[in-house]
């Protein structure tokens, strides 16, 4: 049985709806949103999380004041935290002091509003778990762990890629190992046919091995599914993550396998 078929495909118990993923979409599920507060000063609105010091705010939140939260982006270890009416971000810890804290989890009703997880090699993470397709162009793979801790190398034979049953045409996406280093007849685009496959000869030496894929424009997908090599087992991806962008910039976790895959 062959990727097509859709064997073995994995679905994405995490996956996002196309109006979260997008800057200029429209209103945000409620549902996805935590409720935080304003505990500082009048805090500035900004238009992104790495919007320089001197770039102009986009608005205030006074201080007191609740707010919905949709998104928390972990740029260089802090957190930025995006406004669900689509007004734009506000950082965690003040921007000129970083030890001191300035928003907080508002108490609904006696509980704590939920709150994202904190930082972690992921750059952005829902506040929320998000439903449904995702929308996106940019879909980044990262293998952490491999079925035999003494193998200096990874690989894998097919990705696919899969929406309401479909499976998707993935002809003029190009696929990329940032990094890695393979062998002429195995490089990353390999992935993207039915015949060979991808080989990281620098997995070991750098701790992991990350497939980005670019589409020619925008996709959607619910499923995913991978075809490992007919040779060395031990080469087996056995820890995965799968993270999805719109524009390359914003990533959001769409699937995670731990080492017991």
């Amino acid at each position: 049985q062959t990727l097509p078929h859709y064997t073995g495909a994995k679905r994405l118990h995490t996956s996002a709806t196309s109006t979260v993923m997008s800057r200029s979409s429209g209103p945000v599920d409620p549902s996805m949103c935590s409720t935080w507060r304003n505990i500082g000063r009048r805090l500035g609105v900004l238009r992104t999380p790495a919007s320089r010091a001197d770039e102009p705010l986009l608005d205030h939140l006074e201080p007191g004041s609740a707010f919905e939260v949709v998104r928390v982006a972990v740029i260089g270890g802090r957190r930025f935290l995006q406004l669900a009416d689509g007004r734009g971000w506000v950082p965690e810890c003040s921007r000129k002091d970083p030890t001191r804290v300035v928003i907080e989890p508002a108490i609904i009703d006696g509980a704590t509003s939920a709150v994202a997880p904190p930082g972690s090699a992921a750059d952005i993470a829902l506040v929320s778990p998000p439903r449904g397709a995702v929308r996106l162009r940019y879909l980044r793979i990262t293998v952490g762990a491999t079925r035999s801790m003494n193998t200096p190398s990874t690989q894998l034979a097919q990705i696919s890629l899969r929406c309401r049953g479909r499976v998707l045409n993935l002809a003029g996406s190009i696929v990329e190992n940032p990094g890695g280093i393979s062998p002429p007849g195995e490089r990353p685009e390999k992935l993207l046919t039915t015949k060979g496959k991808w080989l990281d000869l620098n997995f070991r030496e750098r701790g992991k091995s990350v497939l980005l894929l670019t589409a020619p424009h925008d996709i959607e997908i619910d499923d995913l599914a991978f075809r490992v090599a007919s040779d060395a087992p031990g080469r087996d991806p056995v820890d995965l993550r799968v993270d999805g962008s719109r524009d390359g910039w914003e990533w959001l976790g769409l699937h995670e396998m731990g080492a017991g895959l």
